[in-house]
């Protein structure tokens, strides 16, 4: 002490004038042979004392007042060197046992050593710490330690809300808690410049635990079984670290750090390992790995990382396998699962990048590969708000079972995507996928909202098969329409498809679907013969489902094409059980194929009127509405229709049996109550203007007729097989007619006229009526061959008669009973008139 003191040095050198006091020289030798004796008994007693411990391997422990003195100046040094933050904090020791090996290298082992809170809990736990000393420094005077090993540490560390520590670092730096892994390092280089610590090349920690209660994440971890390795080297710290983690979920995992730091600048190189960490535990270990705190999956993997001196990483490597987990980015919000994942991608500080070089994610869903790019602006100052993707699709399969009729491939594609971190929402600018020459587009916007996911989505294909448009439109999205047109939209090229996808929380899911199609088949129901290379358009939108048939014909059972261009098919709720369907028919062709189709079930209009179904010809355009619940065998009771339509060229040898039923035009009306045929024609030559009605009814089972106008003269009566004596009827009039029918009976037609027009003439009773006044002509017949007039009324220029007439099979008279002939005052009579023949 005196030889490097410089006040004792001044007390003990004598002063330059002061002449010096000279001491023999046998005294002098004497005096340096004692002050050598000293320290030469002290270091031979040290000699012996480590010689005697380590041959007997005993321990030396430490008295009492030694362990008290050397707590009480590790004290004093650590408030001096800290900090104002870490001044009240102190160290507890229990006791000290000293220990030398076979190697002779001294060791210090203290036990119960504790870091007390000003408070007076304990923030640090040592059950047991080995200090080994250079004993080469040792014999030459000096206390260096030269490795440090801690087995059994706990600790308790808690960060605030404003992220500080609740405790600040009580290393000898001028530094804050928040002093990150540069500040750290930068620690840990003074503390080894430090006399005390210079020569330390070694500490060691097993058996570490940690509790880490991070209030600013809202997060807690337990990191037990901790392994440490802190190498001090000549231009390098090393540091070594493995620990098994338990985090907020419970699952074990593993995890390893190696870090190589430059004491010149703190740069550093790290290495981290890991096994079945959360996902959300690894994405707030590094900025850049923030988006991967949206999944719920344990990872495995590597990270390589460089950092600068300011702590910010300059390059970063990373290869992650994800196992089974799930996208969840709130409680709330349904989790999407998936079997496993792997990326391997690099990062670049300066372009805030990350390269995607490899993605590959395989659910029981999908199997996807991918490469790409991503961008995480404001990453390099703090946590990234949003994720800037631009995806090149490898491969993407899709085979969700139940869902897809079959796997759907896609050999390529690329993605273009915003992804928003807080809150979490994905804006899709394009994704764009091929599948054999199909090139399908789509865009939207997934919101994670509070009550759940909120998704809109559009898209859009060039052309696609019908069939691979089933394979492509999951069963579970409107599945009604789908399985409708899956049975009923047989062939075809579907062209320009627009789908659009709406879900929202708290609502029902919303699906658009319009296409264009050509060369389909399409069937509306399953009892009529489906529409031939169809074309036109589809349209589903919320509940409602529309088809447009623009062109396209059907083939009747009967031969012959029907034109039904311009027919709608629609269902306003899909979603009804059953669906109920409208159709608006067009139909235009030959009247027979025409009348086969509407005698199919569930109609059978002619059969249930007991007409056949060739009850003519002509041309038929056709307008009809229907409605009816799409499900199996539907009766005709369910179904509500009005068909109208126009028959042209109308020409029929049945529907009046035994006489030709003619027209030019024809209006026809059909509904449930029954049908009627209206308009202009003849019959049997004769015109006429009539209406022919058909009711449903069961009480109307067969029977029909026909109500109407028709020319009323001699030739009109011959044309209908009633054959008159010359001169009884001249001119041209109007008759009114109703000619009824029955099934399995001879049509009966009755017939009024004012005789308006019409002149009559009985020169054997010297009567005649002119044809410019009016009368009364009330006839009833029964058409067949013969003809018969049942009863006749004639009352017309003071002439009255009643009675019956027969016709013989040539249509002349027979027989003509007349009960009553009245005529003027003169004559009033009974009579029958016998025909003699033709001409006669």
């Amino acid at each position: 002490e005196a030889a490097t003191d410089p006040a004792t040095a001044d007390a003990v050198h004598p002063l330059p004038h002061a002449k010096p006091h000279r001491v023999p020289r046998r005294k002098r030798k004497h005096r340096r042979g004692r002050i050598w004796l000293i320290p030469s008994l002290i270091f031979l007693a040290l000699g012996l004392t480590f010689a005697a411990l380590a041959l007997t391997g005993k321990q030396l422990r430490l008295p009492v007042w030694a362990v008290a003195e050397a707590e009480a100046r590790l004290n004093t040094a650590i408030n001096a060197a800290a900090g104002p933050e870490a001044r009240g904090f102190a160290v507890s020791l229990g006791g000290g046992v000293v220990v030398v090996d076979d190697d002779w290298v001294p060791r210090l082992r203290l036990e119960d050593v504790r870091l007390l809170q000003p408070d007076g809990d304990t923030l640090l736990s040592l059950p047991e710490t080995r200090v080994a000393f250079d004993p080469s420094a040792l014999m030459q005077g000096q206390l260096r330690l030269r490795s440090v090993r801690v087995i059994g540490a706990s600790m308790g560390l808690r960060r605030m809300p404003d992220g500080r520590w609740d405790m600040p670092l009580v290393l000898p730096v001028a530094t804050r808690p928040t002093i990150g892994l540069s500040g750290l390092i930068a620690s840990l280089v003074a503390l080894f410049e430090q006399p005390a610590f210079s020569h330390l090349k070694l500490i060691e920690a097993q058996g570490l635990s940690l509790r880490i209660d991070d209030r600013m994440l809202n997060r807690k971890w337990l990191l037990g079984d901790g392994r440490l390795q802190l190498g001090n080297r000549d231009r390098e710290l090393g540091v070594e670290l493995s620990v098994s983690v338990m985090g907020d979920a419970g699952a074990a995992a593993r995890a390893a750090v190696t870090l190589i730091a430059a004491k010149a600048d703190a740069s550093a190189r790290m290495n981290f390992s890991f096994e079945h960490v959360a996902a959300a535990d690894l994405a707030v270990q590094a900025a850049p790995l923030a988006w991967l705190g949206v999944l719920n999956a344990p990872i495995s993997g590597q990270i390589a990382s460089s950092l600068d001196a300011s702590g910010t990483i300059s390059a970063l490597d990373a290869t992650l396998t994800l196992g089974a987990g799930v996208l969840q980015p709130t409680p709330q919000t349904k989790p999407v699962a998936f079997d496993n994942a792997s990326l391997f991608f690099s990062y670049d500080p300066k372009l805030e990048k990350l390269s995607l070089r490899e993605w590959a994610v395989r659910s029981k869903n999908l199997a996807l590969s991918a490469s790409g790019q991503a961008y995480l602006p404001g990453v390099s100052r703090g946590l990234p708000q949003e994720v800037l993707a631009q995806i090149q699709i490898n491969s993407l399969t899709l085979d969700q079972e139940g869902v897809l009729d079959a796997p759907v491939t896609f050999q390529q594609g690329a993605v273009d995507l915003r992804v928003r971190l807080n809150p979490f929402g994905i804006d899709i600018g394009q994704v764009s996928l091929t599948q054999d020459g199909v090139h399908l587009l789509a865009s939207g916007q997934v919101e994670a909202e509070a009550k759940g996911w909120d998704v809109a989505l559009n898209a859009s294909v060039d052309h696609i098969a019908h069939d691979r448009l089933l394979s492509l439109w999951p069963e579970s999205v409107v599945p009604k329409t789908r399985a409708w047109v899956a049975e009923n939209v047989q062939e075809g090229q579907l062209s320009n498809i627009r789908a659009g996808f709406r879900f929202a929380p708290d609502a029902q899911p919303k699906f658009m679907l319009g296409y264009d199609y050509a060369g389909a088949d399409v069937r509306f129901l399953k009892t009529l013969p489906p529409i031939r290379n169809g074309s036109g358009y589809a349209v589903i939108e919320g509940k409602t489902y529309t088809t447009v048939l623009e062109k396209g014909e059907v083939i009747a059972d009967g031969g012959g094409a029907i034109d039904v261009s311009g027919t709608v098919f629609a269902v306003q709720d899909v979603t009804q059980k059953p669906a109920q369907a409208r159709i608006d028919i067009k139909a235009t062709g030959a009247l027979t194929p025409v009348l086969t189709l509407l005698d199919q079930p569930p109609f059978a209009f002619l059969t249930k009127a007991k007409l056949p179904i060739r009850l003519g010809e002509g041309r038929v355009k056709a307008s009809a509405v229907v409605h009816l619940p799409l499900h199996k065998d539907v009766k005709l009771p369910e179904v509500s229709y009005d068909v109208t339509g126009q028959i042209s060229d109308f020409r029929s040898d049945v529907l009046v049996r035994g006489r030709r039923l003619e027209a030019t035009s024809l209006a026809v009306k059909v509904t449930p109550e029954g049908m009627e045929i209206s308009g202009k024609g003849r019959l049997q030559g004769v015109d006429f203007d009539g209406r022919f009605a058909k009711s449903f009814g069961p009480e109307s089972k067969g029977i029909s007729q026909v109500t109407g106008s028709a020319d009323l003269s001699r030739e009109a009566a011959l044309k209908l097989g009633v054959s008159l004596p010359d001169g009884l009827i001249s001119g041209q009039g109007r008759a009114d007619l109703v000619l009824d029918m029955v099934a399995g009976q001879k049509p009966r037609l009755k017939l009024t006229s004012s005789l308006a027009g019409i002149g009559m003439a009985i020169p054997a009773l010297g009567w005649s009526k002119p044809a410019g006044s009016k009368g009364q002509l009330d006839l009833t017949l029964t058409l067949g061959k013969p003809a018969s007039v049942d009863r006749i009324t004639l009352e017309a220029a003071g002439l009255r008669a009643e009675g019956k007439i027969s016709l013989d099979a040539d249509g002349g008279l027979a027989r003509a009973q007349l009960s009553s002939v009245r005529l003027g005052g003169w004559l009033n009579v009974t009579a029958e008139l016998q025909g003699r023949g033709k001409g006669n």
